[in-house]
């Protein structure tokens, strides 16, 4: 029971540091500025890669009417598989809390005990109970 109080105050601190959060938001700010650039270079590769492929075709004999129309097909196929694995996985994520629920049932109000922790900290008035 004592570790249990111990991880709770550690965590409400934890939340209370101004500077922690604002390391947090910083890193945040760089992965997801991150994410952005790799996206485009990404981006800028297949452009790259499916220039090649076409030119490829082509030099081979293909009509370039032809070469399109396959190309086109290869990109929506591409685009499809890509749209079904983030959906898939987005089901994935919804499904997380209750997950989290399942196998570790004394997290479940870890939530609601630390925002009363922050309330208490900050004297925030209690809202009123039903």
């Amino acid at each position: 029971m004592f570790e249990k109080l111990m991880g709770i105050a550690t965590i409400g601190s934890a939340l209370a540091n101004v500077t922690l959060l604002h390391r947090f938001l910083a890193k945040a700010v760089v992965v997801v500025a991150l994410t952005v650039i790799s996206a485009l270079l990404t981006g800028a590769v297949l452009i790259a890669l499916f220039y090649e492929a076409y030119w490829e075709l082509t030099q081979h004999g293909l009509a370039s009417d032809v070469a399109v129309v396959v190309l086109t097909i290869f990109a929506i196929v591409l685009t499809a598989s890509f749209i079904w694995v983030t959906l898939a996985h987005l089901g994935r994520l919804r499904g997380g809390p209750n997950i989290l629920q399942q196998h570790f049932p004394a997290f479940s109000h870890l939530g609601n005990i630390v925002d009363a922790f922050v309330d208490g900290l900050l004297d925030r008035p209690l809202p009123p109970r039903n």
